[in-house]
């Protein structure tokens, strides 16, 4: 019952998150509730399942890889743009998580080992957390505040961004293998082996579509935008 609170929890909270990064980008909540509902339930179950089922230091890192290969291959951003959103936003994120924390702490409603510890304490702490993601979300979509970026000359989805990417996975997984000292052959062994292997597909099978794009969209034997690349977006 804990445990299904505590993944409940973790995919509304992801889905604010979710929702707060779209916001700080411009990027339209109306119309991808899709996308949002998606992101919130692969990410949230991947911190979940990294948080609290195994207990992996590398949760934070885990999520946000799989969040910046969901962005890359849902949005059609490139990786690079990606990471940006998911660093923004996570850095907004965590400034906006120490405040409540602090908060509670200082007016003594509760402890940071209480907020990790206690159920109760969980609960509230992560729901005050998405009411006031979601607050702020509304408020930057009325007042139109956030940010938007231009990229001149930018490579779309290059060989060695994703090589990168494939390396930061496969290093992470061995990391969260040689910390928990799973078996390769047990349960938890066989779910992070497809977690990896799915991560890795969707990056490869992402690159293969940001090709075959491009090469319906420009001269087939130049994979560079010449122009400036407006990654504004608007849908």
């Amino acid at each position: 019952m804990i445990l299904l609170i505590k993944l409940v929890l973790s995919i509304l909270f992801v889905a604010a998150f979710v929702i707060l990064n779209f916001s700080i980008f411009k990027i339209p909540i109306k119309g991808n509730d899709k996308q949002i509902a998606i992101l919130a339930l692969i990410v949230g179950g991947v911190n979940f399942y990294f948080k609290f089922v195994v207990d992996s230091s590398y949760f934070m890192l885990i999520q946000s890889i799989t969040y910046i290969i969901l962005l890359a291959l849902m949005r059609r951003y490139p990786l690079l743009y990606s990471l940006l959103v998911c660093t923004v936003g996570s850095v907004i994120s965590t400034a906006l998580d120490a405040g409540v924390s602090f908060g509670a702490a200082w007016l003594n409603l509760s402890t940071f080992d209480l907020m990790n510890d206690n159920l109760l304490h969980f609960t509230l702490f992560h729901i005050v957390q998405i009411i006031i993601y979601l607050l702020i979300s509304f408020l930057l979509t009325k007042k139109k505040i956030g940010f938007s970026f231009v990229y001149h000359k930018f490579y779309v989805m290059e060989k060695y961004n994703v090589i990168w990417m494939v390396l930061l996975v496969l290093v992470t997984s061995g990391l969260t293998f040689g910390s928990l000292h799973f078996n390769v052959f047990s349960m938890h062994g066989y779910i992070l082996l497809i977690i990896t292997a799915a991560l890795i597909g969707l990056l490869i099978y992402g690159f293969f579509q940001n090709k075959r794009s491009l090469r319906d969209r420009y001269d087939p034997s130049f994979f560079v935008r010449d122009k400036g690349d407006d990654f504004t977006d608007h849908g």
